[in-house]
């Protein structure tokens, strides 16, 4: 784990330090007030086995159940669901998905299970449906050819002939899946686990739910409760249990969770990184030129280059068997690759945010993904309390350009023109326009039919930011090409990250302590 802090040395007079930021598909060399205190990812894990031999021996010998092929039989159904591919960010240049879905392949060959009995279901919720390029990305192309086309599905949430209702928790929430995960006689469930709000009962639960579930998990009044990488306190995270509870009454599941380094850069990035890019505050004379000239390219040809970044995650443990022993286990080890230990809140906390959300994949931000890529998860990467202090300032690198993609995020466009327009607060938006957006015919064909995120989604996108809004003073977006936009959004909108400094001081006092966080790589604050 690292945390450098910069102070000021005796023989110094420089009252700033330069500091690297990223900021959309940009990289920006920022003069940062010299008391700043930097806080940096712990180092990349290293896998400590070879990863296709570790695979086979845990499902040999798994967590809390019989092992793989002791729970099958020739004539047995088995349904293999998979995450989808919005993580991790970037898209891995060697996905393990692919190699974990051919082992388990081979052991229910080796049972006697026929192929034909044996379904693909991408886990995608209330996502969009991937199309097969896309789906081919994560799987492989010998998984894919040998089970396309009519054996490998995108999760339907509006399908009435494939959801089951399996009743209620015993607090009241319903309980849907889809029908596969009931009618097999096993589900294997294969997932990567990259942050610690993944896994566990998630992955089916919101994987392979519907919005009658969903909903009940992913609204105001649990989100306000439920910080994301600390699941043993997050409302969320129980209820997601309970659900899980019901579900296991009714079918029988075996889980593969995949634990991720941080090892976001490509081997030949990575060495640029080390050697040169992180070094700017030594070396802005020479770099800043070199990020002058891409920050001047066309936009267009930025993000397509972005497109063809990988990266070079690699997996550090994989556990299998019971769903709660498995991710038991998995959030031990992402705890130590993940967790940095930090003294104390500041006043002022800074990040940048590039050009990578979730719900962006194979697609393009927009406005509303930024604000979620803020307050829903920047905000949240932290464990025991925030890394700013309440009533504190949030400052936020990030181009926000109001760029919508009309196939992939259609609500997200009346989200942001209309209901935006008409309030920031999440329980006005549930109250008076939820509803309408999650049942509307034209965004349920869309959702369906048409590769977009469900009509709902974009509520659950700003519900998630819930905490944030209400603890917050201020949120600034530093260096918007679009001030009306960020308007829009309930924010700040200020040419520089330096503006946006001095004008948290203005706000907190001139010796506001302040906080850069570097990313990426993702990873959490554990506060004191």
């Amino acid at each position: 784990m690292i945390i450098k802090m910069f102070i000021k040395l005796p023989f110094m007079c420089l009252k700033t330090m330069k500091e690297l930021v990223f900021s959309g598909d940009d990289l920006l060399i920022v003069d940062f007030p010299q008391r700043t205190r930097i806080v940096y990812p712990p180092n990349p894990l290293s896998p400590p086995f070879d990863v296709r031999k570790t695979i086979d021996h845990v499902l040999n010998f798994p967590l809390g159940s019989d092992p793989l092929q002791k729970l099958v039989s020739g004539n047995s159904k088995v349904t293999i669901a998979f995450d989808d591919p919005c993580i991790p960010l970037p898209p891995m240049r060697d996905d393990p998905r692919a190699y974990i879905i051919e082992s388990v392949l081979k052991q229910l060959y080796k049972v006697g299970v026929k192929n034909n009995n044996i379904i693909l279901v991408c886990a995608n919720g209330l996502h969009r449906k991937w199309s097969k390029k896309e789906l081919k990305n994560i799987i492989g192309a010998r998984i894919f050819k040998e089970f396309s086309p009519n054996k490998i599905f995108c999760h339907d949430a509006e399908d009435p002939e494939n959801i089951v209702s399996l009743g209620k928790t015993s607090s009241g929430y319903e309980v849907e899946v889809n029908r596969f995960v009931i009618d097999s006689n096993l589900t294997v469930y294969i997932n990567i686990n990259w942050t610690s709000m993944n896994g566990g009962w998630k992955s089916i639960v919101v994987g392979l739910g519907t919005y009658k579930s969903i909903r009940h998990h992913h609204n105001p009044k649990i989100l306000e409760k439920s910080p994301l990488l600390n699941p043993s306190h997050s409302e969320m995270h129980k209820i997601y249990d309970k659900m899980g509870e019901v579900i296991e009454k009714n079918a029988r599941i075996f889980t593969i969770e995949t634990v991720l380094n941080n090892d976001i850069f490509h081997p030949y990035l990575g060495a640029l990184y080390t050697k040169f890019l992180q070094k700017s505050h030594k070396s802005s004379s020479k770099l800043s030129p070199l990020l002058k000239f891409w920050s001047s390219l066309p936009k267009k040809f930025k993000g397509k280059i972005r497109s063809f970044v990988k990266s070079n995650y690699k997996p550090i443990e994989v556990n299998a068997g019971n769903v709660n022993a498995v991710h038991k286990k998995t959030l031990e080890k992402l705890s130590q690759q993940q967790n940095v230990l930090v003294e104390g809140q500041s006043d002022v906390l800074v990040i940048g945010l590039p050009n990578i959300s979730p719900y962006s994949v194979f697609s393009s931000m927009n406005p509303v993904l930024v604000a979620n890529l803020a307050l829903s998860y920047a905000f949240n990467l932290y464990q025991n309390k925030p890394l700013v202090k309440r009533d504190g300032v949030f400052i936020i690198a990030q181009p926000c350009y109001n760029i919508f993609n009309k196939k992939h995020h259609p609500s997200y466009i009346e989200f942001f023109n209309k209901v935006l327009k008409e309030t920031k607060d999440p329980y006005e938006m549930e109250k008076s326009f939820e509803e309408d957006f999650a049942t509307r015919p034209t965004y349920i064909q869309k959702y369906r039919y048409g590769n977009a995120f469900h009509g709902v989604h974009p509520f659950y996108a700003w519900y998630f930011g819930a905490y944030a809004l209400k603890y917050l003073r201020n949120v600034f977006i530093a260096g918007a090409k679009s001030p009306k936009t960020v308007k829009r959004l309930g924010f700040t909108p200020i040419k520089s990250i330096e503006k946006a400094v001095k004008k948290a001081e203005e706000l907190k006092g001139k010796d506001c302590t302040i906080t850069y966080q570097f990313i990426p790589p993702l990873f959490a604050c554990e506060v004191k």
